[in-house]
């Protein structure tokens, strides 16, 4: 809790999914797939509760040294493969009104390093941003994308195409990593989104930054965790 606030963790954990079955649910090491971020999330100092919202019955009672873990169980409606996230948190906030501010930590992102999700927050706080997420730098200048026609003829993204391609003259961009999203529970209701021109770009420490989508990402991640690389937070 930081100035009375309130911080409720949200862990999305549906069943399904087109790219990779089950994914949440998958073993990774000795721990399932959304374990990981349980686990991570259960170091705060800040969070509050912790609410898991998932259609499966795989996921009944939740405890972890002694800290009891909410699951909302989520309807069919909302479980299905075009729901959106925001429908998920709306839902639960309807249920949840206590709690100032959201924090939404996907499975899919296993290692985060727990310790961004407290600084990420207190960095949103202190900079009276609407929002935060987790963010990387892209390696290459986007701007420097094509499509492709059927008969491979590229065509730039933009109008305004950079005529230099020296590195010296690109610009930096950033993406959301997909590891900690952050946002007031008022503008979450208002906005429906977590990102705004009044967002905090959060730099992440992970050392791996894994968004596991289809098998290729998995048996990344699997690697990773057999070689030591990582381990739970």
């Amino acid at each position: 809790m930081i100035n009375k606030k309130k911080f409720l963790a949200i862990i999305p954990a549906r069943s399904g999914s087109k790219g990779l079955k089950n994914k949440n649910f998958l073993k990774l090491g000795n721990l399932q797939l959304y374990e990981w971020t349980v686990k991570s999330v259960l170091k705060s100092k800040i969070i509050d509760h912790i609410i898991v919202s998932s259609d499966s019955k795989k996921i009944t009672n939740l405890s972890y040294n002694n800290i009891a873990i909410e699951r909302d169980h989520r309807k069919p409606s909302l479980a299905m493969d075009n729901t959106k996230i925001i429908e998920v948190i709306l839902d639960i906030l309807k249920k949840n009104i206590s709690y100032d501010y959201v924090v939404l930590l996907q499975p899919t992102s296993p290692f985060r390093n727990y310790k961004d999700i407290d600084i990420c927050i207190k960095k949103m706080i202190l900079g009276k941003y609407s929002s935060a997420f987790s963010a990387k730098r892209l390696e290459h200048d986007p701007r420097w994308s094509f499509t492709m026609s059927k008969k491979n003829k590229l065509n730039p993204i933009i109008k305004n195409f950079p005529i230099s391609t020296n590195r010296q003259d690109a610009c930096t961009f950033y993406r959301p990593t997909g590891e900690i999203y952050i946002a007031s529970s008022k503008w979450l209701i208002n906005k429906k989104t977590f990102i705004s021109n009044n967002s905090l770009g959060y730099l992440s420490t992970s050392q791996f930054i894994v968004d596991i989508d289809n098998k290729n990402d998995f048996q990344f991640a699997e690697y990773l965790v057999s070689s030591k690389k990582v381990s739970p937070s």
